[in-house]
């Protein structure tokens, strides 16, 4: 009985506004969508015994050992791709090393009668060898190339080398396509061997 018509129009288009604004807002917070996690910070914990191998792996004697092996490797591997560049040129091939460039493989093989490519990937192992090691990115370029790609396996005792091993779309033995973090794979020689041989 206090309030006159007008001021109570003016109070029910107050209360309206008040409304409509409080159901807008109800309705974008509905619309709300998280954002993605933000990494704030991160910790690498490493067991004691891990990193006491890793000192006894870098004392004084072990670094010549180690000097000595990777010498060692990359004599076999030099031999290796030797062979293979010698292999090729004797089916009639052009092939040119690209080894240092790191496009997954490590020998492009062109047939000079019709332009193709083979690309081809190296590996040199010591003849008791039980893995061959691949890498992710030799591992997609054999995915991603699989008719034209290559495994060449060239197993070395000493100062003889045997003819190279090919393996012609090794993808399957691979496996599935590596993970985004999977560094490298081990493939069991044998497998290799087998596959090669077609059995």
């Amino acid at each position: 009985p206090r309030l006159n018509s007008e001021n109570m129009l003016r109070q029910c288009d107050a209360m309206t506004d008040r409304l409509a604004l409080r159901l807008a807002d109800i309705a974008r917070q509905r619309d709300i969508a998280p954002l993605p996690p933000e990494v704030c910070a991160a910790a690498l914990v490493v067991p004691a015994s891990l990193l006491r191998a890793e000192e006894a792996e870098h004392a004084p004697e072990n670094k010549v050992a180690d000097r000595a092996n990777a010498a060692t490797r990359a004599e076999v591997e030099a031999k290796a791709m030797r062979a293979v560049m010698d292999r090729e040129r004797e089916l009639g091939f052009e092939p040119v090393d690209v080894s240092s460039e790191d496009r997954g493989y490590d020998i492009e093989s062109r047939d000079p009668a019709n332009g193709r490519l083979r690309f081809i990937e190296v590996k040199g192992r010591r003849a008791d060898a039980r893995t061959v090691s691949i890498t992710r990115n030799e591992m997609l370029a054999a995915f991603n190339t699989a008719d034209a790609f290559i495994l060449a396996v060239v197993l070395v005792e000493g100062e003889y080398v045997h003819h190279p091993l090919y393996l012609r779309n090794p993808a399957p033995i691979f496996g599935p396509e590596p993970g985004f973090n999977e560094v490298s794979r081990a493939i069991s020689a044998e497998a290799i061997k087998r596959a090669a041989s077609g059995r």
